[in-house]
C-alpha cells in the first residue's frame, strides 16, 4: 500500500480506527492498523501491524475524546480536569 494513500486513510475522520480493505494478492481482507511506527524526523511510516477484522466479531478500539468549546464553570474561573483521553470502546465492525 502506498505511503501517501495510507497517510490519507489514517488521518481521516476515523483516524487509526478506520477499516481498511487490504488487497493480499487478489484476496480482499478487512483490517485495522495497529502498532504504527513512524520515523522520528521524516514522519514517514517505518512499520505497521494490521489486525484482521471479521464483521461478525466484536473488536476493541481506543476512541479519542476532543473537548470542544468552553464550559461555563471554566469560563468563570473554575478548573477543568479531563481524566480520560482515550477510552476503549467495543463493537462490531461496519
Amino acid at each position: 500500500m502506498p505511503s501517501r494513500e495510507l497517510q490519507h486513510i489514517l488521518h481521516g475522520t476515523g483516524g487509526a480506527n478506520t477499516l481498511i480493505n487490504l488487497d493480499l494478492g487478489g484476496r480482499q481482507e478487512l483490517v485495522l492498523a495497529r502498532q504504527v511506527v513512524r520515523h522520528p524526523v521524516r514522519h514517514t511510516y517505518v512499520h505497521l501491524d494490521f489486525i484482521r477484522i471479521r464483521r461478525d466479531t466484536a473488536v476493541s478500539a481506543e476512541v479519542p475524546i476532543h473537548l470542544v468549546g468552553e464550559a461555563a464553570g471554566h469560563r468563570d474561573g473554575g478548573l477543568l480536569e479531563q481524566d480520560c483521553f482515550n477510552p476503549v470502546d467495543r463493537g462490531q465492525a461496519g
